[in-house]
């Protein structure tokens, strides 16, 4: 059976995307590293639906947790998706920001989803490896520099690494603001599109042969 990981996946994007592979029949590996009992909703959604998944727990930007990551998801089949949906969001300039909140953005964003990439290609053989950057990655805002600054990397890497994976391909998807908990945390009553939406994005992608880009939300 094809095996998909998402990482982020106990909540808003990571969590719809989920589900939408489920539909898809994947086996779906569910990527976290904080707050459970989201992460077991999300699994028994799946599981209501028919399909079949299993939860991971972990800091994905440590390289032995990656690499377990991506150990496990041999155990259920075969790796054919990833999709690195982890990710932070400190919207603060970056004088007003402590060293550990820069440190969690650039961990989170950057180096986990580069370390599962590096761990994903070494027994990938055939699928796709999509990560969720961001609008504020490809046009920056001020006021949220180190967050911009790590989504335009990604979206960079995705282009770089997509030279570099063989048949695999790399994809990149940049939505706009989205209702999830993280930015409601920050911005309440912002317009935002439903994580639904994204989800259906990112299924776009993976159906659609496409590598080496980056593509928005319409």
């Amino acid at each position: 059976m094809e095996v998909a990981i998402i990482t982020g996946g106990s909540r808003g994007i990571g969590a719809a995307t989920a589900v939408e592979l489920a539909h898809r029949d994947k086996k779906v590996l569910i990527s976290f590293r904080e707050r459970r009992r989201h992460a077991e909703e999300v699994l028994q959604r799946i599981r209501d639906l028919g399909g079949e998944g299993d939860l991971f727990i972990g800091d994905i930007s440590k390289p032995e947790v990656a690499r377990g990551l991506v150990e496990r998801a041999t155990t259920l089949g075969e790796l054919t998706v990833v999709v690195n949906c982890a990710g932070v969001y400190h919207p603060r300039s970056l004088p007003s920001l402590s060293p550990s909140l820069i440190e969690d953005m650039v961990a989170t964003n950057l180096l986990g989803p580069l370390l599962v990439m590096h761990e994903a290609l070494q027994v990938m053989r055939r699928g796709v490896i999509v990560n969720i950057s961001s609008v504020v990655g490809l046009s920056p805002s001020p006021g949220m520099s180190v967050y911009s600054v790590t989504k335009n990397a990604l979206a960079l890497a995705t282009k770089l690494v997509a030279e570099e994976a063989g048949d695999v391909r790399i994809v990149c998807v940049a939505p706009g603001p989205t209702d999830t908990e993280m930015l409601r945390r920050y911005h309440p009553y912002m317009p935002a599109d439903p994580p639904e939406k994204v989800a259906e994005r990112i299924m776009w992608v993976i159906d659609n042969g496409v590598s080496g880009k980056c593509y928005t939300v319409p």
